[in-house]
């Protein structure tokens, strides 16, 4: 059933998924109620983000148009909403305006779109602690690359679940003999092999250069959070075009920068001054052994940047 032509698909069900999650929130459920609803619409994007992960789909294998919703938890688990949340990040739900769900919960938009190419949208909700996580929505319609690495590659259809709504009579009642079944994949190929490389914690991705950044930010992320790359995989190889890409779509230090901390600040604690100082120091070791398509003036300008970096996060430590 391909579903790409209907516009409001990709509306309704935000809606629902978000009415859903409302209903767990501590206080101010009926304004959260109708800020939910009112996200059915989402505001243009404001802050980017490279993650990708497990995703609920209705599509068609025969079409690349996609109606498909991604909730997925940041590589790490440092990031979060959870019932271990500090009482600060529910704070300012407190109050009797209705924009607070927004306030409290969104931690950040982006929405890409493009008439030719990728068009989807993301929805993080939660504040990044030590105790918990970051969990993303993402609606996507189109989108070329669907995933980083095998271990993000999974998604949930929802064709059958979208026609068994359609179809049940309404007076039909759910029970252990009727209810409606969904399939899990992985866009990578083959789900066991995808499940075991998460269960194994093990890297494998295919053409990095096809993928924004080559991947080589997550990709340092899964090294300095104990991943190993894969047996079969030839690591310089994949480095270099990671690299490559990476120096490609990001070609000056002033964006290379700005990337950089943005993934930092997207990806860690605020005050997680040791796992930001063990993810520099991965990159560093990364960009040094396996660049080859800078000049090594801009090669030594971008290693120049990493150290700053580092030394920066060294003396913010410090002051604390």
């Amino acid at each position: 059933m391909d579903l790409s032509s209907c516009a409001s698909t990709i509306s309704r069900v935000k809606a629902l998924v978000l009415a859903v999650l409302v209903g767990f929130l501590p206080v101010e459920r009926e304004a959260n109620e109708n800020y939910a609803q009112s996200l059915g619409e989402m505001a243009p994007a404001i802050t980017p983000c490279s993650d990708s992960g497990i995703s609920c789909s209705s599509s068609n294998a025969s079409t690349h148009r996609r109606k498909s919703v991604s909730i997925t938890e940041m590589a790490g688990g440092s990031n979060g909403l959870d019932s271990n949340t500090p009482s600060s990040v529910w704070s300012c739900c407190e109050s009797s305006r209705p924009f607070s769900f927004r306030e409290s919960y969104v931690y950040k938009q982006f929405r890409m779109y493009s008439h030719e190419s990728d068009c989807w949208s993301l929805l993080a909700l939660g504040k990044p602690t030590e105790e918990s996580k970051v969990v993303e929505l993402k609606f996507v319609d189109r989108m070329r690359r669907q995933y980083e690495f095998t271990i993000d590659s999974f998604q949930i259809l929802l064709n059958t679940l979208l026609s068994f709504y359609e179809s049940k009579p309404a007076k039909m009642e759910i029970n252990e003999h009727w209810y409606p079944t969904v399939v899990a994949e992985s866009v990578a190929g083959s789900y066991v092999e995808a499940l075991n490389h998460l269960n194994s914690r093990l890297i494998v991705t295919k053409n990095p250069e096809t993928i924004r950044g080559g991947g080589l930010l997550k990709y340092c992320k899964l090294l300095a959070n104990g991943f190993q790359i894969a047996p079969c995989i030839n690591s310089f190889k994949m480095e270099k075009y990671m690299c490559s890409r990476f120096f490609i779509d990001f070609s000056d230090l002033l964006s290379q920068k700005l990337k950089i901390q943005s993934y930092l600040s997207n990806h860690f604690d605020e005050h997680d001054w040791e796992g930001k100082l063990r993810y520099l120091s991965v990159f560093y070791q990364v960009v040094s052994g396996s660049t080859i398509c800078l000049m090594s003036q801009d090669h030594y300008r971008t290693l120049k940047l990493v150290e700053s970096l580092m030394r920066s996060m060294r003396e913010e430590e410090e002051m604390f």
